[in-house]
């Protein structure tokens, strides 16, 4: 079983959870996973539920930013 993988085996249900929680309990999270697989060797996934990026940590801010778009919960596979 490679990352990707086991990712979406194991960790993406758990980040369903995390976020239903965080959505519930008004609490802001970003997450970064990087799982690189032989095929994909720069693959990444972020998820992130901010409702307003003033209240974050301003070294989080233009991480959280480029994934917010303006959504409740992004959930962005990346190869770059």
């Amino acid at each position: 079983m490679n990352r990707e993988e086991i990712y979406d085996k194991e960790i993406e249900p758990l980040m369903t959870q995390i976020h239903n929680i965080c959505e519930k309990k008004d609490i802001n999270m970003l997450a970064e996973f990087y799982i690189p697989t032989d095929e994909r060797p720069k693959l990444s996934v972020s998820t992130i539920v901010i409702d307003d990026l003033e209240r974050i940590p301003e070294y989080s801010r233009d991480f959280a930013h480029n994934l917010h778009k303006n959504t409740l919960r992004y959930v962005h596979r990346s190869e770059k």
